[in-house]
């Protein structure tokens, strides 16, 4: 069922994410794995089956956008992104938001613009609201605009190319 949900997203979805900030992946292949007991985690990529279907599709463009922001091949291994995040959105952030912040600039980006899918949005903020870390992220997404936080990640990523 998560197979039939994600195939028909997949091309717009990953074309999409990497579109937003002129990043691609490191890896061509990146393996999902599915199992019990889980919510989700990006590296190694593991997603729970609690999720119905059509949930599972934004579940899994969030765990993929985190697996672009720290392992493509437009930036060193070593990089430190939750420096050069804190210099961007604030450092008087929890770790846990600081890293959601990009995350659902991006998915927002994704979800309106590449799929013509806002309600997508919308739903991923509304399950966020449980979690502070999240919440406080969508929060700062809102208030600064996901196209304002695309745009500092993009010319930020440009500029860790040429370091």
């Amino acid at each position: 069922a998560y197979r039939e949900a994600w195939t028909p997203y997949e091309k717009k979805i990953i074309h999409g994410m990497c579109g937003l900030l002129d990043l691609e992946f490191r890896q061509n292949i990146i393996d999902v794995n599915i199992a019990p007991w889980f919510y989700a985690f990006s590296d190694p990529m593991v997603i729970g089956v609690t999720y119905k279907p059509d949930r599972f599709v934004e579940v899994l463009t969030h765990e993929l956008i985190h697996r672009l922001l720290t392992d493509n091949t437009q930036t060193a291994y070593d990089t430190l992104y939750a420096n050069e995040w804190k210099r961007l959105f604030g450092a008087d952030h929890t770790f846990g938001a600081l890293v959601h912040i990009p995350v659902h600039a991006i998915m927002q980006g994704v979800f309106d613009d590449a799929l013509d899918e806002p309600e997508r949005t919308i739903n991923d903020r509304e399950a966020c609201r449980k979690w502070e870390d999240y919440d406080v992220a969508w929060r700062y997404v809102e208030e600064h605009g996901y196209k304002w936080v695309v745009d500092q990640l993009r010319v930020n990523y440009k500029q860790l190319q040429k370091a």
